[in-house]
């Protein structure tokens, strides 16, 4: 294990190096922190198999100023609410993030033959990517656009997103539709879809009525599928599906992460939203999709 007193600047997962730098055995819960004394963690946190190459998941936290680096072609998953303020570097395997925790200035890089698999089914903002070697600091990047290199349902937004991503949309690209038409609220076209959903949804445009955007079902088996498309870069929003068996009483699900939710990017810059709710008894179900801003 090491000195666990030494200050350190990076983790690195599957390989020992005879550091604190090196997490081998991986412990599985916890915290991976670089405290302002240098501490790393307590013993107990030093739990779990041994692995050679990288491979396990942490479902504690990784937090402080370090920059992280998976090794070996193992697969490892953290799965916790991480907030470490470093670089993510994928050298090796398989790096898997179930949570949208990348640090915004921080430079994320994925090495030829490495993958970068993001769970989350939401947009992650990074300040640089960098792919097979390749440096991009700008553009939506998942599983559509970025060679193997990026998998799952997860999308990274490389560079710095506007204060409000919905007000900076409007005002670029429909510049005409000025206040109050152009509040997230408002619906200029008379298409019954309020700006803030044209602003999520594929297709949305909120100077010209269209229905074509709008989320579909399909009931015709023992499911309740509710579908839509979304923007990637349509980020700043947050996202409900309720559905019930009559119009007085709702069941909030969260998009992502919520029951029966399923994320895919079947396009550069799309992502595909997916609802399945069994229907049971039930005869008849409602749905719909709630937008909000945080």
């Amino acid at each position: 294990m090491g000195d666990s007193a030494q200050s350190f600047d990076n983790l690195l997962i599957g390989t020992t190096i005879g550091d604190v730098d090196a997490i081998n055995p991986t412990p599985t819960a916890g915290t991976w922190t670089n405290t302002a004394g240098g501490e790393w963690g307590t013993a107990s946190q030093w739990s779990g198999s041994t692995v050679a190459t990288g491979s396990g998941t942490f479902s504690g936290t990784v937090s402080g100023g370090i920059s992280l680096t998976k090794t070996g072609s193992g697969i490892q998953t953290l799965s916790g609410t991480n907030s470490y303020t470093g670089d993510t570097m994928v050298d090796g395997g398989i790096l898997s993030l179930s949570g949208a925790n990348l640090a915004d200035s921080s430079e994320v890089s994925v090495a030829s033959g490495a993958v970068l698999n993001l769970t989350h089914g939401t947009t992650d903002i990074v300040n640089t990517l960098v792919l097979d070697g390749t440096i991009y600091t700008s553009g939506v990047f998942n599983a559509a656009n970025s060679g193997g290199r990026i998998t799952g349902s997860g999308s990274i937004f490389v560079g710095t997103p506007p204060a409000d991503p919905f007000a900076s949309w409007m005002s670029t690209n429909y510049p005409a539709i000025v206040s109050p038409n152009n509040q997230p609220g408002a619906d200029p076209d008379n298409d019954g879809i309020p700006n803030l959903v044209e602003y999520l949804l594929q297709g949305g445009n909120p100077s010209a009525s269209s229905t074509g955007s709008l989320p579909t079902v399909n009931a015709s088996g023992a499911n309740f599928i509710f579908s839509y498309f979304r923007r990637a870069a349509a980020t700043g929003t947050t996202q409900t599906f309720q559905y019930g068996s009559n119009l007085s009483g709702w069941t909030d699900v969260a998009v992502p992460g919520g029951s029966g939710v399923t994320v895919t990017a079947p396009e550069i810059g799309i992502e595909k939203v997916e609802i399945i709710i069994a229907k049971g008894a039930n005869t008849r179900l409602f749905g719909r999709l709630q937008v909000t801003q945080p």
